[in-house]
C-alpha cells in the first residue's frame, strides 16, 4: 500500500509530498520521491 504526501500531512508528519510512505506489517518506511524519478 502506498500513501502519498497528503496522507502524511494529515497524520502530522508535515513533510508534504516530498516523501512516499510504504506501509507493510505495521511498519512505515518513508522514502524520498527524488530517488524514484
Amino acid at each position: 500500500m502506498r500513501l502519498q504526501g497528503e496522507w502524511l500531512n494529515d497524520a502530522g508528519f508535515g513533510i508534504g509530498s516530498l516523501f512516499v510512505a510504504d506501509v507493510t506489517e505495521n511498519k512505515i518506511v518513508l522514502r524520498s520521491k527524488k530517488n524514484e524519478s
